[in-house]
């Protein structure tokens, strides 16, 4: 056991040392990282597989190819892998003039890119399904952002109307000129981010939440328990049925032997048919 604990601890120090990002325990004994200069993920055991990584052509190459490139290491908004800035940028731009992913499937102008950036570019594929899709969920993500902020916003100024209206003054006529402004301004921009939010469906049981004065995150709760007792209700059926199923063919094989016999044999068949 020491000598385990004393072999992660070099392996981690390695890790350290020579810039690598340990992504997670793969296995008590094993740990994942990430090279940040070749962008290559694997899991190591030893110290010593760090060292190999390092020495080894396709490390070199692509740190060869990376001079001159600065190129760093993001975590995505799911938070489950590390994203390269480099590709994430260059997909970006690239899918943002409006040209397709499939065109760096011709040879000789990924190859001019690679040859220009000094390094090498990831398929069509991979850009498409990591890094176009990061920069979309990073993007709806800061939407979402900006709606929630208007939104939050909207209803601050709408409250503070309501305190000056409810006890009005002449010469607040001026202040209150200012907000009415400001609320239609905040009507625009709530307007604009609903685009965004054109496929989204809210269930009409959230508005009576709101209405009420609740919170509409018990909403979802509320329905996830809900969910939970009907399908222990449906399991209970469901193992009631083969309780008595089980009970009336043992009862059946006792009382009529051979009619159960030729059932078996029938439903038997029947299967065959089917997975043939």
């Amino acid at each position: 056991m020491a000598t385990k604990s004393s072999s992660m601890v070099s392996l981690k120090r390695k890790v350290r040392e020579h810039g690598f990002l340990e992504i997670l325990n793969s296995h008590e004994a094993k740990i994942r990282v990430i090279c940040q200069k070749c962008s290559k993920s694997f899991i190591c055991s030893k110290s010593n597989h760090i060292t190999d990584h390092i020495s080894g052509a396709n490390h070199i190459k692509a740190v060869n190819l990376k001079k001159g490139n600065q190129s760093t290491l993001f975590m995505s908004t799911s938070r489950d892998r590390y994203v390269d800035s480099f590709n994430y940028n260059f997909t970006d731009a690239w899918v943002g003039a409006g040209l397709p992913l499939g065109a760096l499937r011709n040879t000789k102008l990924k190859t001019f890119l690679e040859q220009g950036f000094k390094r090498p570019l990831p398929s069509d594929v991979t850009l498409g399904n990591t890094y176009a899709t990061e920069a979309f969920e990073m993007k709806m993500a800061k939407l979402r952002e900006i709606a929630e902020q208007s939104i939050e916003e909207f209803i601050e100024n709408i409250r503070q109307m309501s305190i000056m209206v409810s006890d009005f003054q002449p010469q607040g006529q001026s202040n209150l000129n200012q907000k009415i402004h400001s609320m239609v301004v905040g009507l625009q921009e709530i307007d604009r981010c609903r685009s965004m939010f054109n496929n989204v469906q809210v269930p009409l049981q959230v508005f009576e939440y709101i209405d009420n004065g609740k919170n509409p995150q018990l909403y979802t709760k509320h329905l996830m328990e809900e969910a939970l007792e009907k399908n222990k209700r449906t399991k209970g059926k469901i193992e009631a049925y083969q309780n008595f199923r089980n009970q009336l063919i043992t009862e059946m094989k006792s009382a009529f032997p051979d009619v159960i016999t030729l059932y078996q044999q029938e439903k038997s068949f029947g299967n065959a048919q089917a997975t043939g």
